[in-house]
């Protein structure tokens, strides 16, 4: 869907703005949004995610909340993550799909409308 908003300019001579909306973000908003918050306050609060990507999966909430495609890579890291402490590709899996988040877009690993209190309680 392709909208166009403008700012009409009144009557002393203002210049007239007109924003194409294609449905999402453009990619110079994306990028000046990315600058909003400090690269290492970003590092953690993916970590956090992270953590809490693989807080749901082990707490076996992944058929309620969590994608299936989402569950099937971790699944498949899981296996290679076989007798690792940290489990890296597992948390490559959680990094990436986080990463390719965008506002707009339908990939989120969580499904946010299943997501209730009683998982937290």
């Amino acid at each position: 869907m392709n909208e166009t908003m403008s700012n009409e300019s009144n009557n002393d001579g203002a210049v007239t703005a007109i924003v194409q909306y294609q449905g999402r973000a453009t990619e110079e908003v994306q990028k000046i949004m990315k600058c909003v918050v400090a690269a290492k306050s970003e590092e953690k609060y993916l970590n956090e995610n992270i953590t809490f990507l693989l807080w749901l999966y082990d707490g076996n909430f992944c058929k309620e909340v969590l994608c299936d495609t989402f569950v099937d890579a971790l699944n498949l890291a899981a296996i290679q993550d076989e007798g690792t402490k940290r489990r890296p590709k597992m948390r490559k899996v959680c990094r990436d799909a986080l990463n390719e988040m965008q506002q707009g877009a339908d990939n989120c690993p969580i499904m946010l409308q299943k997501l209730t209190f009683n998982i937290f309680s």
